[in-house]
């Protein structure tokens, strides 16, 4: 066994002629007695450290030692470096690997848990993880969802926060600036219903029927479901990255360190403005189809304008208009809600941004077709 022989050969960390004993203004003891080297206190890179004494030890007592770092390890592989041999008695957990994997000879971790029999190892932990991961996206939204209906009562009944600049600057943004594209779509979206409908209608000599096809088809379904996307492509997205940006830049962060809500100061404005603004533009969207429904029939099938629009009349009672008026309403929600928890979630890495608005457009597609099957479904029931 080699042991260190003179002070020149010793590893120590710190200068000193106390030959072992507790140097003034240090936190840590280094003795030798019967070939035992007993290292006391505190062994950090913050503390000072007593000096190694130089004669010959078998073991490394750490009974003693209150803390501990990379300092302490350090040291050890240093002796070990050295081809000093020797052992630890009453080491700290995992001291012993760290000095291992410092010198490279750390032992593989064995898996000794029981395999889980019908399922490969890898598509196990891949499905955990999905499964996870799904769960937490879920608290998530259903966290996020409690917040705004919070900030909603604590604005109506307090309205400490609320900025009526801000709140017109969106109701334009997602309204006024929105109308022109929902307005052409709609119009392109009627004519197509026009011309489909007309051409089988045709075959029967019902070509004025075609108003109650385009009529109840905008009123009920089309009108709503137009307005929506249009606003999840151009807004929601919109929403996502402007919140996602915000808080890559750390200004939502400014806003909690000033005691303010970045749900009641960004999020509530951009959502209550959404929501408003689409039953509103899906009566643009409606009005514009129905007319190019009625240019359509009158230019291409023979029917009078005043036909066309007694047709309409008739067939499309206000139930239809309020039906389409409530889903509108929905759609909006959603796809505010969508881009404004995508945008919340949006991490800090370069593509964040736009990796939070496009997860924002397809989330937000998917709320609006599985909440049109809803109401499909519930409309069905109730006869209406």
């Amino acid at each position: 066994m080699s042991t260190p022989s003179n002070n020149s050969e010793t590893p120590s960390l710190n200068e000193g002629d106390n030959k072992g004993d507790k140097v003034e203004g240090n936190v840590s003891v280094a003795t030798i007695e019967s070939g035992v080297l007993f290292l006391k206190g505190d062994w950090t890179l913050s503390q000072p450290h007593a000096e190694i004494p130089t004669e010959p030890f078998q073991t490394v007592d750490l009974s003693g030692l209150k803390s501990w770092d990379s300092t302490l390890v350090a040291l050890l592989h240093r002796f070990r470096s050295s081809e000093n041999i020797f052992q630890l008695k009453s080491a700290p957990e995992n001291l012993e690997r760290l000095l291992q994997m410092a010198s490279g000879k750390a032992p593989a971790v064995v898996d000794t848990r029981a395999p889980f029999k019908g399922v490969k190892k890898g598509q196990r932990e891949k499905a955990g993880l999905w499964f996870a991961k799904v769960l937490e996206s879920l608290t998530s939204a259903v966290s996020f969802l409690g917040e705004i209906f919070i900030s909603i009562f604590r604005m109506a009944r307090t309205k400490k926060h609320f900025r009526a600049q801000d709140w017109l600057r969106e109701l334009h943004e997602a309204g006024g600036r929105a109308l022109p594209i929902v307005t052409f779509l709609s119009f392109l979206v009627g004519m197509i219903l026009a011309f489909v409908g007309a051409i089988q209608l045709k075959l029967f000599g019902a070509s004025i029927y075609v108003a109650n096809l385009v009529g109840v088809s905008m009123t009920r379904e089309m009108g709503a479901l137009v307005t929506a996307i249009v606003m999840a492509g151009r807004t929601g997205a919109a929403y996502a990255a402007q919140i996602g940006s915000m808080k890559r830049s750390e200004e939502l962060d400014a806003l909690r360190t000033m005691g303010l809500s970045p749900i009641d100061m960004v999020v509530l404005p951009k959502i209550s403005a959404l929501t408003i603004m689409v039953p509103l533009l899906s009566v643009f969207s409606v009005f514009a189809g129905m007319f190019a429904g009625l240019l359509v029939t009158s230019a291409a099938f023979g029917v009078s304008e005043s036909q066309y629009i007694q047709a309409t009349v008739d067939s499309v009672p206000p139930r239809h208009f309020a039906i389409g008026l409530v889903k509108a309403l929905v759609y909006g929600f959603l796809v505010a809600y969508s881009g404004a928890w995508r945008g919340m979630r949006c991490g800090n890495s370069a593509d964040a941004v736009g990796q939070a608005a496009t997860s924002a457009v397809v989330m937000s597609l998917t709320l609006i077709v599985v909440a049109d099957g809803i109401f499909a479904i519930i409309l069905n029931a109730i006869n209406l």
